[in-house]
C-alpha cells in the first residue's frame, strides 16, 4: 500500500511539473507574440500639381510639382514628367526631349517624405508661332462626321459664293485626310494664328476634358470640304473658357491657336468680334446670317452634310422670346446672358447638326460683318418656336481679344515612378494667364488701373 502511495504521489508530482512546463510555454509564446514587429509598408507615391492662376508678362511659368512616399520603405530614384505646355518654351528643370515630355529628377523619397520639384517654362506671346511643334498622344473624342449630332448647322439656306465669306474655318479631324468626312465644326479666323469656335467642339463627349490640341486641323480658305483647296493648320493650343458649362451649354466658347499663321487672300480674311460699345448691331429684328457645311435635313433620313458652304439669314430673336420658348421645356434660366438667339418663329431657317462653332454675322453698317454669334445648341433645326441658341460674342469680347489668347494651360496628365516602377498619376489642366501692361495704351489712364495686379510671389525651397 505504501509503495501504492509512493508511485501515486511521483505520478502527481510529474504531471505537476509537466502541465507548469506547458504554461510557461505558452505564456513565453504569447509573451513574444506582442513583441513581434509589423513589416514595413512598401513604398507609396503620391503626385499633385499647382500652377499660378497670374503673372505679369515677362514672367516664367513656374509649375510645381510635389511628390511625397506615404508608405515606408524608401523609394528609390523617382522622376516626374509631364508634356511641355502648349506655346511654351522650357527653361528649366529637368530636361526635355524631342517629343515635347519633361522629365525633372525628385531622387529617392523616404518614408513619409515630400518634396517640390520645379518645372520652369516661358509663355510665347499671342501674336508669335512657337518654333518648334509639340503634339501629345491622348485619343480625342472628334471622330469625324459621327459628331455632326454635337450642334446645330443650316438648314433652309443655300450654297454660299466661293470666298464670301472668308473668315470661315472648318475644324477637322487630324487623322482624316479627305476634308469632307473629317470636318466636325466650323469656326471663324479673327487672327493669322487664332480661330473662335464653340467649347463644346474641343471637349471629349466622354470625360469633359478639352482634348488634345494634336487632333485638330484647320481648314481656311476652303468652299468645297472635299477638294483640298485653301490652306490646312495644325493647331498647337486649345484654350477652352474657364466657366463653361456643358450641362446648361453656357459660356460656350474657345480659342485656337494655329501652328503656322493663315496667309491672307482674297478668300482667307479675319473677322472683327463685335464689341460691348457696337451691341446695338445685333439688336432684335437685324437680320444676321450664319454660314456652316452642316445638314440641310432634319427631318430624319439622310441629314444631307453640304460638301460646299451654305450660308442662310436669320433675325435676331428678342431674349425674352426665346426664354419664353425655352424654358417650359429645360426649365427657368435656360437662356442665359451669354446666349443670343436668331430665327424665325414659324422655323425653317437655322443652323443645323455639323457647324457648331461657326460664325453669326450682323452687318457693321460699312458694307462689312462682325461677328455676333457662335453656333451653340437648339432644340431641333428649323423647328417653329423654338429658334438656334448662339454664344453671345459681345459677353465673351475680352476674353476672346484678350484673356483667353494669353492663358497657357498644362496638357493634364502627369506622373511620377521611382527605380523598382512604383507609380503615380495625377490629372489636372491648369491655366495661368499673363497680364500685359503693353494692351494698355496709356498706363498712367485710370481706365488701365485694373491692370495693374498685385500676386504674391510663393518661394519654392
Amino acid at each position: 500500500m505504501a509503495r501504492r502511495r509512493m508511485f501515486i504521489l511521483a505520478l502527481f508530482i510529474a504531471l505537476l511539473a509537466l502541465s507548469g512546463s506547458a504554461l510557461l510555454g505558452a505564456t513565453d509564446a504569447a509573451s513574444g507574440s506582442a513583441g513581434a514587429t509589423t513589416p514595413p509598408l512598401p513604398a507609396e507615391l503620391n503626385v499633385t500639381l499647382r500652377a499660378p492662376e497670374m503673372i505679369l508678362a515677362g514672367w516664367d511659368i513656374d509649375y510645381v510639382f510635389t511628390v511625397s512616399n506615404l508608405g515606408d520603405e524608401t523609394a528609390v530614384d523617382v522622376v516626374a514628367s509631364m508634356a511641355l505646355p502648349a506655346a511654351t518654351e522650357w527653361v528649366s528643370g529637368g530636361e526635355v526631349d524631342e517629343t515635347g515630355i519633361v522629365t525633372l529628377p525628385v531622387g529617392d523619397l523616404d518614408g513619409g517624405e515630400s518634396r517640390d520639384v520645379v518645372l520652369s517654362v516661358h509663355p510665347i506671346p499671342p501674336e508669335e508661332t512657337p518654333t518648334a511643334i509639340i503634339t501629345g498622344t491622348r485619343e480625342s473624342s472628334v471622330a469625324g462626321r459621327a459628331l455632326k449630332s454635337a450642334g446645330p448647322q443650316i438648314i433652309g439656306g443655300r450654297e454660299a459664293e466661293p470666298g464670301a465669306w472668308p473668315w470661315q474655318a472648318a475644324l477637322l479631324t487630324s487623322v482624316v485626310e479627305d476634308g469632307y468626312y473629317a470636318q466636325f465644326c466650323g469656326g471663324s479666323l479673327i487672327a493669322p494664328n487664332w480661330v473662335l469656335t464653340a467649347a463644346h467642339c474641343v471637349s471629349d463627349r466622354f470625360t469633359g476634358v478639352v482634348v488634345d490640341p494634336s487632333t485638330i486641323d484647320v481648314a481656311v480658305g476652303r468652299h468645297l470640304l472635299s477638294s483640298g483647296e485653301g490652306q490646312r493648320i495644325a493647331t498647337i493650343q486649345i484654350v477652352r473658357h474657364p466657366d463653361y458649362n456643358a450641362g446648361a451649354v453656357d459660356s460656350d466658347v474657345a480659342l485656337l491657336r494655329l501652328a503656322t499663321a493663315a496667309v491672307y487672300t482674297t478668300t482667307v480674311a479675319p473677322v472683327t468680334p463685335l464689341s460691348p460699345t457696337l451691341a446695338s448691331l445685333a439688336a432684335p429684328a437685324v437680320e444676321a446670317t450664319v454660314t456652316g457645311w452642316g445638314a440641310r435635313n432634319a427631318s430624319g433620313g439622310d441629314p444631307d452634310y453640304a460638301d460646299a458652304l451654305y450660308q442662310v439669314s436669320v433675325p435676331i430673336t428678342e431674349q425674352s422670346v426665346c426664354s419664353a420658348a425655352y424654358d417650359p421645356v429645360l426649365g427657368p434660366g435656360s437662356i442665359t446672358d451669354n446666349m443670343i438667339c436668331a430665327g424665325l418663329e414659324a422655323g425653317g431657317r437655322d443652323s443645323c447638326f455639323g457647324d457648331s462653332g461657326g460664325p453669326l454675322v450682323v452687318p457693321d453698317g460699312d458694307d462689312g460683318w462682325l461677328q455676333a454669334g457662335i453656333v451653340s445648341w437648339g432644340i431641333g433645326c428649323g423647328d417653329p418656336g423654338f429658334p438656334g441658341v448662339y454664344t453671345r460674342v459681345t459677353r465673351f469680347y475680352d476674353w476672346v481679344t484678350e484673356t483667353g489668347r494669353n492663358t497657357y494651360t498644362t496638357p493634364g496628365a502627369y506622373e511620377v515612378v521611382d527605380a523598382n516602377g512604383v507609380a503615380a498619376t495625377g490629372f489636372d489642366q491648369l491655366r495661368t494667364v499673363v497680364v500685359r501692361f503693353d494692351l494698355c495704351d496709356d498706363p498712367a489712364d485710370p481706365a488701365c488701373e485694373p491692370r495693374q495686379i498685385f500676386m504674391p510671389i510663393v518661394a519654392v525651397e
